[in-house]
């Protein structure tokens, strides 16, 4: 499995900057327009690290929330409307929901299939091998500096 990328300041700060002008959900920016504007072009790779970017900042204490949703998409910066976050929040439950069922019975798939020793063993391997990376972008950001 691929190194987890590591999210800069920088990829904070690009996205937090592209969202300045798009606060409340009547002012939501597409995935596409919003990609562009922090990674100057939209492909699926960007797409994807800007949901990770997106990720880490509804985490950070004292930010803002950057908030979708699944019918009309886009991205917006919450505003004085507390239904949009409620929304989301409910929604991203019912995704980890799924995802706690799905990790499950993975598990117990692979520690039936190979046993709890080895099944262990590779977790600690599948970790360590997972540490953050610098991506691509942060490192011509680096070297523009």
């Amino acid at each position: 499995m691929a190194k987890i990328p590591q999210i800069s300041d920088r990829d904070i700060a690009a996205v937090k900057h592209a969202l300045a002008m798009h606060q409340g959900e009547g002012n939501r920016i597409t995935v596409e327009d919003l990609t562009k504007r922090v990674y100057g072009e939209f492909t699926t790779t960007l797409r994807r690290r800007l949901r990770e970017v997106v990720q880490k900042i509804n985490t950070l204490p004292g930010e803002r929330m950057v908030l979708t949703d699944t019918t009309e998409g886009g991205f917006w910066f919450d505003d004085d409307d507390i239904m949009p976050a409620a929304r989301n929040i409910v929604s991203e439950e019912g995704r980890k929901d799924s995802l706690d069922k799905k990790i499950s019975a993975m598990k117990n798939k692979a520690i039936k299939q190979w046993g709890k020793a080895k099944f262990d063993q590779a977790i600690q391997q599948a970790q360590e091998e997972s540490q953050p990376l610098a991506t691509t972008f942060q490192r011509s950001l680096l070297e523009t500096d």
